[in-house]
């Protein structure tokens, strides 16, 4: 995700109808200020933090969760497209719906950045690694303070509001900025868009039911010369907007009332499109809780006014060089200075530069967070536990499937306060409506509605939580945003939620249980009921821990303890996703909104959510089929009930919901490979006809699902023109993605004997050879007429999705033997030495022509040496990726983690192969970490066995023995460089000889008896 040197962002994006990862990432460039901005990074090191590898045993005592949790140590100082793996550092199950874990702030996607140090308090849903916001639940805070503490109006007003600057830029600032800046964007004193002709005030109307623009022409005073600018905002009247004393716009209708924000204000920091900061100069910044006069506003730009009862807070930047401003409104409401603005001459005495990259100031609202440390924070799988400082509290905690379980010690105190905000989530997903209800002296159960999920979604979900605690409530009641009322029972809008109360003695425990259901309050109780009947916290994450192990222990490795703190983290990762959806009764919500029981034949299944599926397909399912065939059988399931009630198969599936995320088809991809490995418990005449459609049609204007966009112009031309693209984003991109799901669909066609449907299919999957061009021997963008865009350059990002020519030009996974004969071998080989001479880290849009690991498409490109006959060369790049770029510390995580994806690829290198054509059912043989592995496979699918992996033994070690000198296969000799699934699932032995010096013979001599790995134009 783009942070540009933040921890990201809060709601930025509502404004905007994004439908890929790149615009929401470019939107999250704001400043991240304050508690939900992130604060002083720590130092995260690069050793592991929450586990110590000499004394761990079992393989769940190798996992570090923590791992993922701060900004990629790969991506450098520089690197910002997707720089942070979001992940969460608390306890959930396998596959688990509750995902419980602390947040440190709303802008962080997985609520939780290493650098931190200061906590919100822990919420119960969370994704895993994802490159836009989603869920972040229902927060719940344990605190020894009064909430009325935390529910000021002061930094809050909601009945009226004005701002007072002056501003200096001229005609070259960023093409938006903001100057004065609420976070939830009800009220923006000042933004400019287009290239900063037009000045805007956005305000919310409760009537127009949505943000208001109010724009005046601001070009002319872009010109290098100081200007006062105010705002003036009062409810049921009108908003005015003033130059140098001058009305120079005004609604012409009344305005709602503002309402309540838990975010900061900030000065400099700008969202729009482009995610720009103020470029210019500040002087003079109050910020006033009444309407100013037009009057009041002309003695301000006079300089005569005096001080004003009303200022909130007033910052005149006269300390130079300080990284807090003094309130000179009196409040003690300082701004905490963000990035490297430069102190200069001002309007008065003394101004604030901002260059326009991440300058800004800052004033939090009174905020719930504590601090806490890292050396008080322990966290291994199903279970975390850190002390709040503030509140001297210590809080666990573990999880089932579908409850979280918390524990928290006071201390002596009359204010143990646990305090249920219903209406929290995380990030830019907003929220329709929130409820809570105190059921009786020790529940509190309630609702909230998400309007804009994941990506800017168009379409709103529910979810539900029930929560249960151990004692009594002393004192309980609700809040609605700044009111807290004591006695109420419940309460509901858009900033509500619960609180309980007790006095404590020294040590005191209190249990909370907090059953999580996207079907109901009643169901939610239920999940309670089923899963954690008593108050045994402790039985809870034992048996958590037992369940982890029990399933990591799927593959056992042996070799270096660092190696295995990876492998083992990176296993785990890959069993967070996807996650149950339903109920302990079986009962889930349809895409069509509708209830149903996920139940086949009399038997029950999980229902699976949250499908990155361009992610995934990749090496994710590939791993699932293998280690997880039970899973990877009710996946394919759950995909089938979505085409049953949403009439698609989705391509990023989040909740009960389709997006529009990403490109191609890959549900056809998970579904065929698992159908080509044998993996048929499902209804495979159903999964075909779902496959078939999403491949040969499109959907309509019912839905806000759009399907393969570009399919009409992929059948016409052979290709998605450049010019026409048909929504597709990056025609190149999405036209070679497209042939893969086109090969995808073509096997299963022909082995269920659809051979009209096969000769169909697998002709679209030689359409990546339409946008080859062979004068340049790169992929290149086509245009209607069959002419190449011209100028071309294969670093540019124009036409492709993530990436250029140079990153996707490698990207035909079913045909490589095609590519090398169109390319050449030579021209072949020498451009991947060329890619993989530097490992690199991106901006966005930024030229570049080497590996970036942190993004997917590249996923397979150290495998294709093999092809070229020159797999030595790929055991060096895989042993150089996984050594350097995967790391034991908590930015050890190239790149973001898309739901198992970056983990799976680990896992899979590190086990010494990699399924470049996953329905192809082959693996490409690399390079192994270890000096022995075994894959216990399930008794589901394969009915048992073991497929064992072994190198040199004692004396291998990766960094010494790299390369493969001789391969056995059970026993017989293996010359080529891959092998198939049928080699692995009856188990089997694969013995590799490593040795420190590349072998240039074995996988290529002699070339009469020895097989390149299998490619499409091979048939």
């Amino acid at each position: 995700m783009s942070s540009h040197n933040t921890h990201g962002t809060d709601d930025t994006n509502q404004l905007y109808d994004t439908l890929s990862r790149r615009s929401v990432l470019q939107a999250m460039a704001a400043a991240s200020l304050g508690a939900s901005f992130g604060t002083t990074a720590a130092d995260r090191g690069t050793g592991p933090v929450g586990v110590d590898p000499a004394s761990a045993e079992k393989p769940v005592e190798y996992v570090d969760p923590f791992i993922g949790t701060a900004r990629a140590e790969a991506a450098g100082s520089g690197g910002e497209a997707m720089p942070y793996p979001n992940m969460f550092p608390g306890p959930t199950r396998p596959h688990g719906m509750v995902q419980l874990s602390p947040d440190t702030g709303r802008g962080n996607i997985a609520g939780y950045h290493f650098e931190d140090n200061k906590i919100l308090g822990f919420s119960h849903t969370h994704v895993s690694g994802t490159g836009c916001f989603g869920l972040g639940n229902f927060l719940a805070t344990p605190m020894t303070a009064p909430l009325e503490r935390f529910k000021s109006t002061e930094l809050n007003p909601t009945e009226a509001v004005s701002a007072s600057f002056w501003f200096k830029t001229d005609g070259d600032m960023p093409g938006g900025i903001t100057s004065v800046f609420r976070h939830d964007r009800h009220i923006t004193p000042l933004q400019l868009w287009d290239g900063g002709e037009t000045g805007n005030l956005i305000y919310f109307s409760e009537d127009a039911d949505g943000f208001q623009t109010l724009s005046f022409d601001f070009g002319t005073y872009a010109d290098d010369q100081w200007h006062h600018y105010a705002i003036t905002y009062e409810s049921g009247n009108r908003a005015a907007i003033y130059v140098d004393g001058e009305k120079v716009a005004a609604t012409s209708d009344n305005v709602g009332s503002l309402t309540p924000s838990s975010l900061p204000w900030s000065i400099g920091a700008a969202i729009d499109r482009g995610g720009e900061y103020f470029q210019g100069t500040l002087d003079e910044i109050t910020l006033f809780d009444t309407a100013l006069t037009a009057d009041q506003v002309q003695t301000l730009a006079d300089g005569t006014a005096t001080a004003s009862e009303s200022a909130v807070f007033r910052f005149s930047f006269e300390e130079s060089g300080v990284e807090q401003i003094s309130d000179l409104a009196g409040h003690d409401h300082p701004g905490v200075v963000y990035g490297d603005p430069m102190w200069e001459s001002g309007a008065s005495r003394k101004s604030l530069a901002f260059d326009g990259d991440g300058d800004a100031v800052g004033v939090e609202l009174p905020s719930v967070s504590s601090a806490f440390s890292h050396e008080s924070e322990t966290a291994s799988p199903g279970y975390y536990a850190v002390t709040l400082e503030d509140y001297a509290v210590d809080a666990e905690l573990t999880a089932t499937d579908r409850v979280g379980v918390h524990r928290y010690t006071f201390p002596e105190t009359d204010t143990a306060t646990v305090a249920l905000d219903a209406s929290y989530n995380l990030g830019d997903s907003g929220l329709d409506d929130a409820s809570v209800e105190i059921r009786d002296n020790q529940t509190i159960v309630g609702s909230q509605t998400v309007p804009d999920p994941f990506c800017s979604g168009a379409e709103s979900f529910t979810i539900y939580f029930a929560a249960a605690f151990s004692q009594s409530f002393d004192e309980a009641g609700t809040w609605s945003g700044s009111s807290v009322d004591d006695g109420s029972t419940s309460a509901s809008g858009q900033d509500v939620g619960a609180y309980a109360t007790y006095a404590t003695e020294a040590g005191d425990e209190l249990i909370m249980k907090v059953g999580i259901s996207y079907v109901s309050v009643e169901n939610a109780l239920a999940n309670i009921e089923a899963e954690v009947p008593n108050w045994n916290f402790e039985g809870v994450r034992t048996d958590a821990s037992e369940t982890w192990n029990e399933r990591l222990s799927r593959i056992q490795v042996d070799g270096d303890a660092e190696n295995k703190v990876k492998f083992y983290t990176s296993l785990y990762h890959t069993m967070l996703g996807p996650t149950i959806f339903e109920d302990a009764n079986g009962e889930y919500v349809g895409m069509d909104d509708e209830v149903y029981v996920a139940e086949r034949e009399g038997e029950r299944y999980h229902h699976y959510q949250m499908f990155s599926l361009w992610d995934t397909f990749r090496a994710e399912h590939p791993l699932l089929n293998i280690i997880e065939p039970e899973v990877q059988t009710d996946a394919i399931r759950s995909l089938l009930d979505m085409y049953d009630h949403g009439g698609w198969l989705p391509k990023w599936q989040f909740v009960n919901r389709y997006t529009n995320v990403m490109i191609a088809d890959h549900a056809t991809s998970i579904i065929a490979e698992s159908y080509m490995k044998g993996l048929r418990d499902y209804d495979v005449e159903k999964a075909y006809e779902a496959m078939y459609k999403n491949s040969t049609k499109v959907p309509g204007d019912d839905t806000y699902f759009v399907g393969r966009q570009g399919l009409q112009q992929y059948e016409e031309h052979g290709y998605i023109p450049h010019d026409d693209t048909g929504g597709a984003w990056g025609s190149v991109s999405t036209t070679l993605e497209d042939t893969y799901c086109d090969y995808a669909i073509a096997q299963v066609a022909k082995e269920m004997d659809k051979i009209d449907d096969f000769k169909r299919f697998i002709k679209r999957a030689g359409y990546y050879k339409n946008v080859f061009d062979p004068a340049s021997k790169f992929m290149r963008p086509r245009l209607s007429d069959g002419s190449w865009k011209t100028p071309f350059d294969p670093t540019d990002w124009d036409g492709f999705t993530e990436g250029n020519s140079w990153s996707y030009t490698w990207h035909v996974l079913q045909d490589v033997g095609g590519l090398i004969d169109l390319m050449g071998k030579e021209t072949f080989v020498d451009r991947l030495d060329h890619y993989f001479s530097e490992f690199i880290y991106p901006g966005w849009g930024e030229s570049f022509s080497h590996y970036w690991q942190g993004n997917e498409p590249d996923h397979h490109y150290p495998y294709l040496y093999n092809y070229a006959g020159q797999p030595w060369k790929t055991q060096e790049v895989v042993q150089d990726i996984t050594n350097q770029l995967y790391t034991t510390g908590p930015g050890g995580i190239p790149g973001n983690e898309d739901v198992g994806q970056m983990s799976a690829w680990f896992v899979l290198s590190a086990m010494g192969f990699y399924p470049v054509t996953p329905a192809q059912g082959t693996y490409i043989i690399g390079s192994p970490l270890f000096e022995k592995l075994e894959i216990n496979l399930p008794k589901y699918h394969y009915g048992g066995g073991t497929f064992t992996v072994t190198t040199n033994g004692q004396d291998y070690s990766p960094d010494d023995y790299r390369y493969i000198e001789t391969a056995h296969l059970n026993g017989e000799p293996h010359r080529e460089s891959w092998f198939t699934h049928a080699d692995l699932e009856d188990g089997g032995t694969l013995e590799l000889t490593m040795g420190s010096d590349p072998n240039t013979d074995w996988g290529v001599e002699p070339h009469s008896s020895v097989d390149m790995p299998p490619s499409m134009s091979d048939d």
